[in-house]
């Protein structure tokens, strides 16, 4: 099994803002608009010593060294302690067991899942986002790809559940990183768990906005003991170099 506790344990980061600082900085409030402009000419550069490259583990081997220069190459709305979060569980999965992580954008959290495991990895992502990424995601995607291990699904999650469905599959680990509304996010968690098996790690972020995670809470409570909440990781403000804008991780039990 996942020892989350040891895998958040190990992480660690130095801030390069005091959290009052940072919590302008990425959310485009400065006043000074001579300073908002500068920074966005350098905004690429230092999203990726402050997300990546400032981050490291204790006793780092060279994988998670090797992690780090793959997933900066790739941009995504999170940060590299969400993504070596995902690598591990699905690095724990077996080679029979199923990744699926719904909202893919231009790869991030999906490649996370891709580098160095034996797992099934499967994406869905419609692209109807109002910033496009398809022809990027395709590069990041192709990148990594192993195709006997690695698929993507270009449309409805919805609907391609119900394709899920009649594979009779189930889904080991797995993420939703669609719309955050309370009924997106409730929904997603409703029509997954059909294929939820003993131990399937489930993965919920952008927890510090409050209607995912009472779509998170709602569910859990709903389906009685069913579930066990393993981290409830909070940030101070959105776009945290930690853990970007909260996670939540729980297992069916």
């Amino acid at each position: 099994m996942i020892d989350l506790d040891k895998i958040v344990k190990e992480i660690n980061f130095k801030n390069i803002f005091p959290d009052d600082i940072a919590n302008d900085f990425f959310s485009y409030k400065y006043k000074n608009y001579l300073f908002y402009l500068k920074s966005l000419l350098i905004y690429k550069e230092l999203r990726h010593f402050t997300y990546i490259s400032n981050t490291t583990i204790d006793n780092q081997t060279d994988e998670f060294i090797q992690f780090k220069k793959f997933m900066q190459k790739i941009e995504g709305m999170s940060t590299i302690a969400n993504a070596w979060i995902i690598n591990q569980i699905a690095k724990k999965l077996a080679p029979n067991d199923n990744y699926l992580n719904i909202g893919c954008w231009k790869g991030f959290s999906l490649v996370a899942g891709m580098i160095n495991t034996k797992c099934n990895v499967y994406g869905v992502d419609n692209f109807s986002w109002k910033e496009k990424a398809n022809k990027i995601f395709y590069k990041n995607f192709s990148n990594h790809r192993n195709k006997n291990k690695h698929f993507f699904y270009e449309g409805d999650y919805v609907k391609y559940l119900k394709e899920w469905s009649r594979n009779k599959q189930y889904i080991n680990f797995y993420f939703y990183d669609g719309p955050h509304t309370y009924k997106d996010q409730y929904q997603s968690l409703e029509i997954a768990s059909e294929f939820f098996t003993k131990n399937t790690i489930i993965l919920v972020d952008d927890t510090n906005w409050s209607e995912p995670r009472e779509a998170t809470m709602d569910f859990i409570a709903k389906n009685g003991n069913d579930y066990k909440i393993l981290k409830d990781l909070k940030c101070s403000h959105a776009k945290h170099p930690t853990f970007w804008n909260g996670l939540i991780i729980f297992k069916k039990i």
